[in-house]
């Protein structure tokens, strides 16, 4: 670093011609003394090479599932990131279960908290699709006013909420684990469709119902749904980087059918 320093001081001074410097020591001497610098300072996080793409060419977006414990949100999330890397898309999931574990470990389930933890996985998601990646949200976030904030924090179109819809019975049925049996018992409070509420979405960019649809029809229907937000901000479609989604069936057929408590 010092020599390399050392170097460009003794170039400017004695007017060493270029070829005598070292590749990153040229680089930095153009960087210095370029008379236009201003006007050609790459954004960081954005390519400079004439058609590659930026972070504006990027369907950097927010899909952000909501439902019941249960209902196939993780399941969902699985099946569309694993397509979506398929295609070549940088893809976050951010899971509200795997959230608990480090940065909203210090939070309970009381109303509160549970707006605090919704919060900080908004932003979290925020600056994931500021750089360009689809980011996959995997929450019960039973609040409207939550996820509307989350909305709010978000550029025009780029927070596609999506409503895992599936009755509780059909939820319960699904409980391998007995939480709704212990909620029910009173062993759990504040459990979200047996002692605390769940806001359904009133205008939802889409509504699943996972108990009358197979993951391969429920991930397609997504897949279109991020291809609508493409369009509309004049990007390229994902589907069209990866063949079309007729791949879609094949590419995760073996998710099979909604998992206990996903």
């Amino acid at each position: 670093m010092n020599k390399t320093m050392e170097q460009l001081q003794a170039s400017a001074r004695s007017g060493i011609s270029r070829r005598h410097l070292t590749p990153r020591a040229r680089a930095r001497q153009e960087r210095v003394h370029s008379p236009d610098r201003g006007d050609k300072t790459t954004r960081r996080g954005t390519i400079s090479c004439m058609g590659a793409p930026t972070i504006e060419t990027i369907p950097g977006v927010v899909v952000w599932f909501t439902g019941l414990s249960g209902a196939g949100k993780t399941t969902l999330a699985d099946a569309l990131a694993g397509h979506l890397r398929h295609c070549g898309r940088p893809v976050f999931v951010l899971d509200g279960d795997v959230l608990r574990t480090g940065l909203c470990s210090d939070l309970g389930f009381g109303a509160k908290d549970r707006e605090e933890n919704i919060r900080r996985a908004g932003e979290v998601a925020r600056l994931c699709a500021q750089t360009g990646i689809i980011v996959i949200a995997a929450f019960i976030s039973p609040f409207r006013a939550d996820r509307d904030r989350v909305r709010g924090i978000l550029p025009r179109g780029r927070f596609l909420e999506v409503f895992v819809n599936s009755p509780l019975e059909v939820c319960e049925k699904r409980d391998v684990k007995g939480l709704y049996r212990r909620a029910r018992s009173g062993s759990i409070p504040e459990f979200t469709g047996i002692s605390s509420p769940y806001e359904p979405p009133l205008s939802p960019e889409l509504e699943l119902r996972t108990d009358r649809s197979t993951v391969s029809d429920c991930v397609c229907r997504i897949a279109e749904l991020i291809d609508q937000s493409c369009e509309s901000r004049k990007i390229i479609p994902v589907s069209t980087e990866c063949g079309g989604w007729a791949q879609l069936e094949g590419d995760i057929a073996s998710a099979g059918t909604f998992r206990a408590m996903a």
